[in-house]
């Protein structure tokens, strides 16, 4: 909740900016749309920064037993790891990848689904 209310006026702000010109475009149909697919998005996106915060205070507060130097070297590998793995997540070209993948599959399913019917 408090990264949503941090971040609420920046969605506030966009959608005041972007309602209007819907409007004056003659999209009327698509702001009901575009209101819910940007609360959805916002409050996932406050969703997986919460993720990611218990994440790391779990690995903080496992690897901060281990003292001296071993400690500090596996809390940070750990963390950059993480790091990784979340901004890999995230790429737009791995996102395309995936997505071409799935799309591919979604394909090949249907022809395999409209050649058995014949």
């Amino acid at each position: 909740m408090s990264v949503d209310f941090a971040y609420s006026p920046f969605l506030f702000l966009s959608l005041g900016a972007i309602i209007p010109l819907a409007i004056n475009a003659g999209m009327t149909q698509l702001v009901p749309w575009l209101i819910a697919l940007s609360l959805l998005s916002f409050l996932w996106g406050a969703l997986i920064v919460e993720i990611l915060r218990a994440v790391i205070n779990r690995i903080s507060t496992t690897v901060y037993r281990r003292t001296g130097r071993l400690g500090i070297v596996l809390r940070l590998t750990l963390l950059i790891v993480l790091f990784v793995a979340v901004q890999l997540a995230f790429n737009p070209y791995i996102l395309y990848y995936v997505l071409a993948g799935i799309v591919s599959g979604i394909s090949l399913a249907w022809f395999v689904l409209l050649s058995g019917r014949q």
